[in-house]
């Protein structure tokens, strides 16, 4: 499934990782990710606790136009608190997406040591960073986001011990590719610490991000703006105008080109735990739509009205609704921000895409498109 990288690459590799940092210009931006951004790792949902640690499967997940995958969840085992006797069973939810966005934007910008580090037994390469829990903390807090020290330190188990699971079909064989979210995780932690600078940890992001950043297949996204979005579905919406319509231009409602979403790509895909009623489902998407439009992901132009289709089908009483989808517009800001991201990504890489030696390990294989 992957073959040893070879020496002679190592070092157009860590050149490749140079281009993985903000440069000057980039002081509000972080990444989004191709594949691992768009697939579901972890629960857009209140609730995320089990009693039994089952898999949660999401089948038919769509990572690019021609390719689907099937992801398999499985949760972490987490030992008991202090007065109970019951180990709790946690998936990831919305607290591990956050801390994993802010460990993103600190490695990017260089707020945390960040290295490249090459596995001894089959060569993949893996992208580490080491930083300090105040560190985590305080990056959350600026970011408008506030967790205790005990729910940091737990979510980072939790992201530790849980396990994604990607399978894609090729041809007639299955590519699969698994791991935590956070790999290899090493703390150095000072039991008397109350503020977690003497807490240091060490980990490797899952080995599909760790290829889609050695194969340079990431995409700038205003951070502050991301982290503004109060809806985790909205800043999954993001996430997929981010990394899926990169054909965007500005006035872009006028010219009508838009990106089409689908509740049924919404269930299939974000890791949203569906409602019981296909309107609650609706409302989900219409209130996360809303919020991309205020914050201004979305042209302010097009209303929900405009934008939303509603199909029924009949019954002997009143027509039911089973199925809705979105024509999306891009603001203007944000389809700027896009078409300066490919210009930057050009120039960047000078025409190439993922061609290394060693840049395939770890993940399903680049393919140039939109």
């Amino acid at each position: 499934m992957s073959s040893p990288a070879k020496p002679a690459a190592l070092l157009q590799q860590i050149e490749l990782f140079d281009s993985w940092f903000a440069a000057p210009t980039e002081t509000e931006h972080s990444r989004t990710l191709a594949f691992w951004d768009v697939i579901p790792w972890h629960l857009i949902s209140h609730q995320r606790k089990g009693r039994n640690p089952e898999v949660i499967t999401f089948d038919g997940v769509k990572i690019d136009d021609s390719r689907e995958v099937s992801v398999h969840l499985t949760p972490a085992i987490l030992a008991p608190l202090p007065n109970s006797a019951e180990t709790r069973v946690l998936f990831p939810g919305v607290r591990e997406e956050l801390v994993e966005r802010v460990l993103r934007k600190m490695a990017v910008h260089k707020l945390a040591d960040s290295e490249i580090q090459q596995r001894a037994g089959n060569g993949t390469i893996e992208v580490g960073i080491t930083f300090s829990l105040h560190q985590l903390r305080k990056e959350l807090e600026s970011s408008g986001h506030e967790f205790r020290l005990s729910d940091i330190r737990e979510s980072l188990e939790v992201m530790h011990l849980c396990n994604v699971r990607v399978e894609c079909p090729k041809d007639t064989l299955i590519h699969r590719k698994s791991g935590p979210i956070l790999g290899d995780l090493e703390t150095i932690v000072d039991p008397n610490d109350e503020d977690g600078e003497r807490s240091l940890y060490r980990a490797s992001f899952h080995p599909l991000a760790s290829a889609a950043i050695m194969g340079e297949l990431y995409h700038p996204i205003n951070y502050a703006r991301v982290m503004a979005l109060s809806q985790p579905l909205a800043r999954w919406i993001t996430n997929l105008l981010n990394v899926r319509f990169r054909y965007a231009t500005r006035g872009i409602a006028e010219k009508k080109r838009s990106f089409r979403l689908t509740l049924k790509r919404v269930l299939t895909d974000s890791g949203m735990r569906p409602e019981p009623r296909i309107r609650d489902n609706i409302q989900r998407v219409r209130d996360a739509i809303e919020e991309l439009r205020k914050i201004g992901f979305l042209d302010m132009g097009m209303s929900l009205d405009r934008i939303e289709t509603l199909k029924h089908e009949r019954t002997t009483g009143r027509p039911r609704i089973n199925a809705a989808e979105w024509e999306l517009y891009p603001s203007d800001r944000f389809a700027r921000e896009i078409i300066e991201g490919n210009i930057a990504k050009r120039n960047r890489q000078g025409g190439r895409l993922a061609e290394l030696p060693g840049v395939q390990t770890g993940g399903f294989e680049a393919r140039k498109g939109k």
